[in-house]
């Protein structure tokens, strides 16, 4: 076994990783601050408005989301991809209903992209279940620190249910990542390197 292959980064890789870690340190190093921060902002434009604006920007988001993979992904060919996009967005929609306070939704959208980027990256190096567990595991495992911290701050709380809330954002976003990478992954990810080496797939095939 060559241990460099198989702990060798690609530069894609590299750039999510770093993104994901970038994200998560903004995460928990504002934690303290951000109760602050957001109650500075209901007293210059009220709760309400600013839970409204988290509103259009998740529909403004989800609007860009849905044309790109159209567009550029041409995901209305294939329904599949396109029923399950629908049905992650109707996810996303319900439940941002149930969260009430305006910060736990801009928490699950922060989660939602952190699962999204951890996808995305375990995708360069992982593949089948193990893929779909290492990228749940990790956001799940960053969701519970982040209540953790919480805990332990005087102006804060952590809690299990917004862990759960945290977990929620991170399974839709590796949903929709999966969506976006899986004509790289194709159906064959299901199968170790698959995806990696198709040219020995087809020389088995041909075998």
């Amino acid at each position: 076994m060559d241990l460099h292959k198989e702990i060798h980064l690609s530069r894609k890789a590299k750039y999510l990783w770093g993104a994901a870690i970038a994200l998560t340190v903004s995460i928990y190093s504002t934690l303290s601050l951000m109760r602050d921060v957001l109650l500075f902002v209901y007293s210059k434009i009220g709760r309400s408005n600013f839970s409204a604006g988290v509103d259009v920007f998740l529909v403004a988001a989800m609007v860009i989301v849905f044309l790109y993979f159209i567009l550029r992904k041409k995901i209305h060919k294939n329904l599949f991809d396109l029923a399950t996009l629908i049905v992650v967005f109707l996810a996303t929609g319900l439940t941002m209903q149930l969260m009430e306070i305006p910060e736990e939704r801009a928490h699950f959208l922060e989660y939602g992209l952190l699962g999204g980027l951890i996808f995305s990256a375990w995708s360069e190096n992982l593949s089948g279940n193990l893929l779909y567990l290492a990228s749940i595991f990790l956001v799940s495992f960053l969701g519970g620190v982040d209540e953790i911290i919480q805990y332990y701050l005087p102006n804060r709380v952590g809690e299990v249910r917004d862990w759960v809330l945290n977990v929620a954002g991170g399974m839709i976003g590796v949903a929709v990542a999966w969506v976006l990478n899986r004509p790289h992954l194709g159906f064959d990810h299901l199968e170790p390197n698959a995806s990696c080496h198709p040219e020995q797939s087809e020389g088995s095939q041909k075998d």
